[in-house]
């Protein structure tokens, strides 16, 4: 069973017995918390998770339109419907190994901050923007959505719209909110990795998180464990890790936990799906420690 690693203290003034039902609440929490199981999808979304994205979909009708004008037979839409089917369904089966647990999804793209969220949908528009009246006119809506589309950090942006279609609550916490309230970085746009790390979150050792925030992930995931440790005090935690990227999986693997933390990483690549194959299965990766 899991233990609590927080320590409660109380100040007794005055008659000690006003201050009984304050420690049996605490108590009470901490009991409940240690009996708490908790199951968390911290989802890559670029050629992972994008696959379910209203404007990745619209970039495969798009694909679809010039296969049918070259007189080829359209597979786009179809292909990564079918990519899509094997993300729920394995994402469905693990939900389904653990139907005593609370269950969560949470952003584990790189994209953590406004800017970073804004130059990578930039930057995904670009190859698309120059065929964007001609769709439109086509097609008659527009290829590239409206501002918030392929946006993942934004109130009611793309994980959010991942997270409900799986059935999934939505926990909106960023690391560029640092060690302010969760989520309060998709309303700040000025807030950022690098302006506001988190300084407070504790690793498995209880000590301040060093480890700078960088594309491997690391101090991503393990101030994900962080946050769902103070949320959840003792609780049986477990992030399962989807990307596209084998050696982020295998960084992130390196990182020591919590006797009630444990970590799945999954590997599953949607980028295919751009070139109209069905992507592989998601397949669960696991590393020898060093």
């Amino acid at each position: 069973m899991a233990h609590c690693n927080n320590i409660f203290a109380v100040e007794m003034k005055g008659n000690n017995e006003e201050c009984f039902p304050i420690i049996e609440k605490i108590l009470n929490e901490v009991l409940n918390n240690v009996c708490k199981k908790i199951l968390i999808f911290s989802l890559d979304y670029d050629r992972c998770s994008n696959c379910k994205s209203k404007l990745t979909n619209s970039r495969m009708k798009f694909n679809d339109f010039y296969e049918k004008k070259a007189g080829r037979k359209e597979k786009y839409v179809e292909n990564n419907k079918k990519t899509c089917e094997l993300f729920d369904k394995h994402i469905f089966s693990i939900c389904k190994q653990h139907q005593d647990y609370d269950k969560f999804c949470v952003t584990g793209s790189y994209r953590q901050d406004y800017e970073i969220d804004e130059f990578n949908c930039k930057y995904g528009n670009d190859f698309y923007r120059s065929y964007e009246s001609y769709f439109k006119a086509y097609m008659g809506y527009s290829l590239l959505g409206n501002e918030i589309e392929g946006m993942t950090t934004v109130p009611n942006g793309e994980m959010w719209k991942i997270s409900n279609s799986l059935g999934l609550d939505f926990w909106p916490i960023l690391y560029a909110d640092g060690d302010l309230p969760d989520g309060i970085a998709s309303f700040d746009k000025s807030l950022s990795v690098l302006n506001n790390p988190p300084k407070k979150l504790l690793d498995a050792n209880n000590k301040p998180i060093d480890i700078k925030y960088s594309m491997n992930k690391k101090a991503l995931i393990l101030s994900q464990f962080a946050k769902a440790e103070n949320r959840w005090p003792g609780a049986n935690i477990k992030i399962v890790f989807y990307d596209d990227k084998i050696e982020y999986l295998k960084s992130v693997s390196e990182l020591k936990l919590r006797s009630n933390w444990e970590l799945t990483t999954v590997h599953f690549n949607s980028g295919s799906t751009y070139k109209g194959i069905v992507s592989e299965l998601p397949k669960n990766v696991t590393f020898s420690k060093m």
